[in-house]
């Protein structure tokens, strides 16, 4: 059984570090110094922040399912997009613990730039 996992590896090499069991869709900030993904459980999907110092920071959970796409920073790195399939459309979310999404586009989506 294929077990999915966020991982990261310095680029001038070094030891893989296994960030989230379970994550997928990774996207990093603009100026690379976090790391945004999505944890999958069975009913839910919560889109989480990896912080320059390690610390996870769940940012949102979606009940149900969200659409397979990663999400996306915006230009300056304090906002997340992204797409749910409950409730069709995209959202905008700061990127910290307790903000509160808000839908920028109803309805079924295909694919979203930031620009």
């Amino acid at each position: 059984t294929q077990v999915e996992a966020v991982s990261v590896v310095p680029a001038d090499g070094g030891t893989e570090e296994t960030v989230a069991q379970g994550g997928v869709l990774p996207a990093w900030s603009p100026d690379g110094t976090r790391l945004a993904f999505v944890v999958m459980s069975d009913r839910d999907a919560t889109l989480v922040v990896r912080e320059p110092d390690g610390t996870l920071t769940e940012v949102v959970t979606v009940v149900g399912p969200i659409r397979p796409m990663p999400p996306v920073w915006s230009p300056d790195g304090e906002h997340l997009a992204y797409v749910s399939s409950v409730d069709p459309g995209i959202y905008v979310i700061e990127a910290r613990q307790g903000a509160s999404p808000h839908r920028i586009i109803e309805g079924a989506v295909a694919g979203f730039d930031w620009r």
